[in-house]
């Protein structure tokens, strides 16, 4: 595991989802290195699992965090790679962009703020986008979180 990933876990069904986590968090590191930090220093373990099948990931199935009470073990995140891919795509936004968003977001459900709420997960999307390069895929991948918010109740649970 590179330096700087210690303690990010990565069980995923093939060598190209790990190497892909790693490139994305390492956009995140490019790109938004304070975030990172934080990330590094709020979760100290950060468990990666890929969804196997689609079955295995609910919904639209982009990603699925369980957050713990404790800090030592962290928190683990499912990631449908499938689901993002194609999101991406849609989307029209690189791949391995799109995956750092999706981290993100996920990251932020590590935290007691984002335990049952998908508000502040998607506020950081929102700043995390504004890190990106200027041009055509900032403007849809902003574009792309505010639909999102269109997407979350008064509660700030996903409307179903």
């Amino acid at each position: 595991m590179p330096r700087g990933y210690e303690r990010v876990l990565l069980a995923t069904d093939s060598d190209t989802h790990e190497r892909d986590v790693l490139k994305a968090l390492r956009l995140i590191e490019a790109n938004d290195p304070k975030r990172f930090q934080r990330m590094r220093a709020a979760v100290y373990f950060w468990k990666i699992f890929a969804c196997f099948t689609e079955a295995t990931c609910s919904d639209r199935g982009l990603g699925e965090t369980q957050p713990t009470d404790d800090p030592l073990l962290g928190c683990s995140t499912w990631i449908g790679f499938r689901f993002v891919e194609r999101e991406a795509a849609a989307a029209r936004i690189p791949y391995l962009y799109f995956l750092a968003f999706v981290l993100v977001h996920e990251w932020v459900h590590c935290l007691p703020a984002g335990w049952n709420s998908e508000v502040p997960s998607l506020q950081a999307q929102v700043a995390f986008v504004q890190t990106w390069p200027g041009g055509v895929m900032r403007q849809r991948a902003s574009w792309y979180v505010r639909v999102l918010f269109s997407f979350v109740d008064d509660n700030g649970h996903w409307i179903r």
